[in-house]
């Protein structure tokens, strides 16, 4: 089967990024869209799973929980870009990893991949002298703070640091790292202006994640790197 025959579903395709994932499917051309869901649609978890061989997750953590418990049944893969995980959730996803394929993403765009990269390099760099602070923005509607995108560059980064949050007006997303030096610093930001970012970059993982079996809980690292 050529990529261009294989079906792929949305789940939470009425929000911002399911709308522009629709787009970039179609103009991508690789994939078709076989099945889509949201809270109001008729369609059914198992149907979405049955018809799809990758499913794109941008929902709610709720809404993923409930669509890997029925994945398990159709060995269906899924990219997910939910993000608001609390720890146990977290745990959940790397349980069913070894079960399916899963890549988990709560950015899938190349800067801030590269971002969350560059910090580690930085940060083995310099002495520990240096405060280091990392600075998220988003829209006032963003629900989960700190973003999954600055606890994914978090993980990056093992000395003790700081969050900033600021929640206002109608940011995408923004994030800064930022290092503090006596009399120097340093500071990396990545800032998107769309959606469109993220959507190439869900797709591209999806052609990553085809031929990738389950194990381990697969993140966009794996896909650029």
């Amino acid at each position: 089967m050529s990529a261009k025959n294989i079906p792929v579903g949305i789940n939470g395709s009425s929000g911002k990024m399911g709308k522009m994932l629709r787009k970039a499917i179609l103009q991508d051309g690789t994939f078709y869209l076989s099945a889509a869901r949201n809270t109001n649609s008729d369609t059914t978890l198992q149907t979405l799973c049955k018809m799809a061989k990758i499913i794109f997750d941008f929902s709610s953590p709720k809404g993923t929980i409930a669509l890997l418990e029925e994945t398990t049944k159709h060995s269906t893969k899924v990219i997910i870009g939910t993000t608001g995980f609390n720890d146990k959730q977290m745990l959940y996803l790397k349980k069913m990893a070894k079960k399916n394929a899963i890549l988990y993403a709560p950015n899938t765009t190349i800067g801030a991949t590269a971002l969350a990269l560059a910090s580690k390099a930085i940060e083995q760099i310099l002495p520990s002298s240096f405060d280091t602070t990392i600075l998220d923005i988003h829209h006032k509607d963003k629900k989960d703070a700190p973003s999954g995108t600055a606890l994914m560059i978090s993980q990056q980064i093992s000395r003790t640091h700081d969050h900033t949050t600021i929640r206002a007006g109608k940011s995408i997303g923004e994030h800064q790292v930022m290092f503090f030096g006596e009399d120097e610093e340093i500071t990396l930001s990545h800032k998107v202006t769309s959606r469109k970012p993220f959507a190439l970059g869900a797709i591209k993982a999806a052609k990553w994640l085809l031929n990738k079996e389950s194990g381990s809980l697969y993140s966009m690292q794996d896909v650029f790197l």
